[in-house]
C-alpha cells in the first residue's frame, strides 16, 4: 500500500511526532550556527570542536520542553504566522506524489536503523561475547600508573593489531602480543597513555549526559552525524592526552602508522575507508604539534587556539541557538 501523505503529516502533529520533527529542524539550525562560527573563529581545538558538536545533540530535547512553558500557544495559528519557519507547512510541500513529510520519516527511519544495528547491537556484544571471547585468551595481566591513576592491562593472545579500553566499575586497557612485539617501549607507553586516557574520560558527566542525550534523539539523523564527529574529536584530544606521557608527537604517530588498513579505498568497505580517513585527521592534527612539546591541551601555533578561548565560540553557539530556534514551530 502507498504512503499517505496526509497521514504522515497527521502524524508529525502528534507530540511524539511534533518532538521529532522539531528536535531535527532545531539540530539542523545549530549545525548551521556551529559551522559559522567555526569558520569565523578558525577553530581546530577538538576539544572546543567537541563541545559546539554537543550543541546539537543537548539544546533539542532540552529547549523543546523550555519552549513550551515559555509558551504554551506555541502551535497557534497566530503563534505560527510570526515565526520564523512553520515547519507543518514545509512538509506539507509536494513534489511528484511526495511530500517532504514522507522523506523525513523515512530518513527517521534509516537513522533509528543504522542506531540500533551500528550503535546499539555492537555495544551489547562487546559488553557481553567479545570481552569473555578476549578474558579466554588472556595470557598476563599487568598495571601501569598514567595520569596519577593505576590501570589494569591485559594481554591477548592474538597476531593482530589489537588495543582497546573497557570502562565500567572495573575499566581495563586490553592489547595483543602482536601489537606489544612490534612496538617499541616508547609507542608502546603512547598506545596504553590513549587508552588510559579514555577510561579517565568516560568518568566524565558531561560525556554521560551526551550519550543519554544522543540515545533520546536516536531517530535525529542529524544527531547520528554529529555524536560521531564528537568521538573522532574525542579520539583527538586522548591523542594529545597520550602526549603528555611521551612528550613526542612523532612516537605516536608512528603507532598510528600501524593501524591504517592497506587495500583500495574505492573498493573497500564504508567502515574501512571511515576508519583510515579518522587515523589520518588524527595523524595531521598531531602533525601540528611541536617535535617535542609535553603541553599536550594549551600548545599554540599558527593553526591552534588556546583551549580556555573556547567559552566564547561556546557560549554564542548556545544563545544564537536557543533564539532563533524559539521562533521556529
Amino acid at each position: 500500500m502507498p504512503f499517505d501523505g496526509d497521514l504522515i503529516l497527521r502524524l508529525f502533529e502528534t507530540i511524539p511526532g511534533r518532538y521529532s520533527i522539531q528536535g531535527t529542524f532545531y539540530s539542523i539550525i545549530a549545525v548551521i550556527i556551529i559551522n559559522s562560527i567555526r569558520r569565523s573563529w578558525n577553530i581546530n581545538s577538538p576539544v572546543i570542536l567537541q563541545r559546539l558538536h554537543f550543541v546539537s545533540i543537548i539544546m533539542p530535547p532540552l529547549t523543546i520542553p523550555l519552549y513550551y512553558l515559555l509558551n504554551p500557544s506555541r502551535n497557534s495559528p497566530e503563534w505560527r504566522l510570526r515565526s520564523l519557519i512553520d515547519i507543518e507547512s514545509l512538509l506539507s510541500i509536494e513534489y511528484a506524489g511526495i511530500n517532504a513529510g514522507m522523506v523525513m520519516l523515512f530518513l527517521m527511519i534509516i537513522t533509528a536503523l543504522i542506531f540500533f544495528l551500528q550503535e546499539i547491537i555492537p555495544v551489547i556484544k562487546n559488553i557481553t561475547m567479545t570481552k569473555r571471547e578476549e578474558e579466554k585468551r588472556i595470557v598476563k595481566t599487568f598495571y601501569i600508573n598514567f595520569f596519577d591513576q593505576k590501570h589494569e592491562v591485559k594481554i591477548i593472545e592474538d597476531e593482530e593489531y589489537i588495543i582497546f579500553s573497557s570502562t565500567g566499575i572495573r575499566p581495563s586497557i586490553y592489547i595483543s602480543t602482536g601489537l606489544i612485539n612490534d612496538l617499541s617501549e616508547e609507542e608502546l607507553d603512547a598506545a596504553l597513555a590513549h587508552e588510559a586516557a579514555h577510561i579517565l574520560r568516560s568518568k566524565r558527566p558531561l560525556l554521560i549526559a551526551v550519550f543519554i542525550f544522543r540515545v533520546m534523539m536516536f531517530f535525529n539523523p542529524v544527531v547520528l552525524i554529529e555524536f560521531r564527529k564528537a568521538v573522532q574529536e574525542e579520539e583527538k584530544i586522548c591523542d594529545r592526552m597520550a602526549l603528555k606521557i611521551t612528550g613526542n608527537p612523532a612516537v605516536f604517530m608512528s603507532v598510528l602508522k600501524r593501524f591504517i588498513r592497506e587495500g583500495n579505498e574505492k573498493s573497500g568497505s564504508f567502515n574501512e575507508s571511515s576508519h583510515n580517513l579518522l587515523i589520518k585527521e588524527r595523524l595531521e592534527e598531531l602533525s601540528r604539534v611541536p617535535k617535542k612539546s609535553s603541553d599536550f591541551l594549551g600548545y599554540e601555533s599558527s593553526t591552534e587556539e588556546p583551549e580556555d578561548t573556547g567559552i566564547l565560540p561556546l557560549t554564542l553557539a548556545i544563545i544564537s541557538t536557543g533564539v532563533i530556534n524559539y521562533f521556529i514551530v
